[in-house]
């Protein structure tokens, strides 16, 4: 691209760009000939529904005793919607809160008490989500859980 005399923007940076055999071995498991599980449709062929139920077998088995490297490897092919909480729980080594600091209790407490920086993380919220057409219309969903995690001493500064 450099030696062209083109380039992009006006800093002239090179990039490197990988051959596409190299890219197709590296990405050989998204081909589109191997079966994929995707987002779950109202009419499913007979096939897809066959690949569903055969994944649904597959991830409860390898729940039974959950080891992560196998849990991830199953959840590049798709998920079955029926596992995905419990599969992806267990994949990130989330385990759910019931004490002090569950997600209810930290949303009730946004009401109970103002903070200071509230409005800071207000107006951060604002300035990314309401811009965007992907995320203005969950604007007031991540604000307050923006707000509710703020409360949650278990999240890192």
């Amino acid at each position: 691209l450099m030696s062209s005399g083109l380039s992009w923007g006006s800093l002239g940076v090179s990039l490197r760009a990988e051959s596409l055999e190299s890219l197709r071995l590296r990405y050989q498991d998204l081909s589109p000939s191997r079966a994929h599980l995707g987002v779950a449709q109202v009419r499913r062929s007979a096939s897809e529904a066959e690949l569903c139920d055969k994944r649904r077998i597959e991830g409860q088995a390898l729940l039974v005793e959950p080891y992560v490297p196998e849990l991830q490897l199953f959840a590049r092919f798709g998920v079955p919607p029926s596992l995905r909480a419990e599969l992806w729980a267990r994949c990130l080594g989330a385990e759910p809160k019931t004490g002090p600091y569950s997600l209810p209790r930290l949303s009730k407490s946004v009401c109970d008490w103002e903070w200071i920086t509230d409005d800071v993380l207000r107006l951060d919220v604002a300035e990314f989500c309401a811009n965007d057409v992907n995320y203005f219309v969950f604007d007031e969903m991540v604000e307050s859980l923006v707000l509710a995690l703020s409360r949650d001493a278990s999240v890192p500064s």
